[in-house]
């Protein structure tokens, strides 16, 4: 759950609590909930009302802050951390572990926070929540009303847009068009330094034209400012649903030509072409069918994929090599 993450895209996963609820079609076949199922102690529980478990490994994002008063060289490039087995906007979360989280993202200003949620939404009534349960907080503890005063104050300019944190990149994510179309505007609410989208496991053709943004400030007509990043794949594991290559290759090309960065993370354990014109109603047009056999599990292997479809970019602020140039 920290250093030794598998995720291509991040330098290290680590999440304040673990435990969630399933809120639209891509989360059927959560690995997370099938982790918790084993082991609930350890990952907490899926499902309204279950509990969340906390937990216990706080210091190592501070020992990956590395700053320079205990001894320690920044990272050049920074370090960026993923919460990957909770949504940091879960309603169901006490809010007081909010609270913690967001000290802790503070108190790290030398880490890259990669804060994905399903629940864009939320973001408004959790920050509210965060900012009166530390005004209480600092009445009633007078030897740390300072340090929650101050918390609060960042939060305020956050809230505002005045000055989103620093070393904080919000995104969301969406696995098909009626999900991009609820959640982007909704995250694009939220003020941010920089934005992001995973667009996995990949249900379905997506269109984000109108709301991608090149680095460099172009973007397309009509589209309110926000997103310079953009993760997909398919999806892997037990009962994986199909992904059609077609909408990985969608993805790419809006990107490429909008100036966004873009990783392509997997083609899933089921990649297929869909025969142009094909209705799954009428039987005498072809059917989807395996585009080609992948050996890796998730499909995670470029090696397997076609050419262009073997994009591995990162923003440009995060400093980072592209592993692989789009062809």
């Amino acid at each position: 759950m920290g250093e030794n993450t598998k995720i291509e895209w991040c330098d290290h996963s680590w999440s304040p609590w673990r435990g969630c609820t399933k809120v639209s079609p891509g989360c059927a076949n959560c690995y997370a909930e099938t982790l918790s199922k084993r082991f609930p102690v350890v990952f907490g529980q899926w499902g309204k009302g279950k509990p969340r478990v906390k937990a216990k490994n706080w210091n190592d994002p501070v020992k990956w802050n590395r700053t320079n008063k205990d001894g320690f060289t920044v990272s050049d490039p920074p370090i960026t951390v993923f919460p990957s087995l909770c949504d940091w906007l879960d309603e169901e979360v006490p809010i007081e572990w909010l609270a913690e989280f967001l000290r802790l993202v503070h108190d790290t200003p030398n880490l890259t926070w990669l804060l994905l949620t399903k629940r864009p939404e939320n973001w408004h009534s959790r920050l509210v929540d965060v900012r009166l349960r530390l005004a209480h907080m600092a009445i009633a503890e007078a030897d740390n009303a300072k340090k929650h005063k101050a918390l609060n104050a960042w939060l305020e300019l956050w809230r505002s847009g005045d000055s989103p944190p620093s070393n904080v990149w919000v995104g969301t994510s969406v696995e098909d068009q009626t999900r991009a179309d609820e959640r982007i505007p909704a995250m694009l609410e939220i003020p941010a330094t920089g934005r992001f989208l995973s667009v996995e496991p990949l249900l379905g053709q997506v269109d984000l034209n109108r709301w991608l943004l090149a680095e460099h400030g172009r973007r397309q007509i009509g589209a309110p400012p926000g997103i310079s990043w953009v993760i997909c794949g398919g999806e892997s594991g037990h009962g994986a649903r199909p992904c059609n290559v077609e909408w990985v290759r969608s993805l790419v090309r809006q990107c490429k030509s909008a100036g966004v960065a873009t990783f392509v993370k997997q083609l899933g354990a089921s990649p297929v072409i869909v025969p142009q014109g094909y209705d799954p109603i009428d039987g005498t047009l072809p059917r989807p069918h395996p585009l080609f056999s992948v050996t890796h599990t998730k499909g995670g292997d470029p090696d397997e994929w076609p050419e262009d479809l073997r994009v591995r970019e990162f923003p440009q602020r995060f400093g980072k090599e592209a592993s692989r140039a789009t062809a």
